[in-house]
């Protein structure tokens, strides 16, 4: 595939924030947006351009990091709510228990890719169906293939 090196580069870093966004461990902390939360320290190793907090139930945050300024980072720590204490999950169950979940998707029209990622997948949908793939979606949807060990990718049957 003829992807400029540039692109390659971007894709790259964006696989690397990925893989370190999986390996984010929620933990009890109540304000979930604290500098010492496990949002809040992953985004102090990053260099942040844009962020916007929104603080429900589930705490998200909206990123634009510096150097993947072309897409839009929405992290959120969901707290899961206290199980019945006769229900099996009690066993596991603690106090301000979370899970992380991310979605990234493009700015600027750049591509027509939305990510969703979790801990164990990321699942990767096209926005519009009805616009074919481009030569750098490709690229993205077959390297992930490669380099993560659970892709999900039911909106390209037959794309690819």
């Amino acid at each position: 595939m003829d992807i400029p090196e540039e692109s390659k580069n971007r894709i790259d870093i964006f696989f690397q924030y990925i893989k370190e966004i999986q390996l984010v461990e929620t933990d009890g902390c109540v304000d979930k947006l604290s500098s010492n939360s496990a949002i809040g320290k992953f985004l102090r190793k990053k260099n942040v351009k844009e962020k916007t907090i929104k603080n429900s139930r589930t705490a998200e945050v909206q990123i634009i990091f510096n150097e993947l300024d072309n897409l839009l980072f929405i992290i959120c720590d969901d707290t899961i709510p206290e199980p019945d204490q006769r229900d099996q999950a009690w066993i596991d169950w603690y106090p301000n228990k979370s899970h992380l979940t991310t979605y990234i998707e493009a700015r600027k029209n750049t591509n027509d890719l939305i990510f969703f990622v979790s801990r164990d997948f990321v699942e990767i949908r096209k926005n519009d169906k009805s616009i074919p793939l481009t030569e750098e979606e490709r690229y993205i949807v077959k390297k992930m293939k490669t380099e993560f060990t659970r892709v999900k990718t039911m909106d390209f049957m037959g794309l690819l």
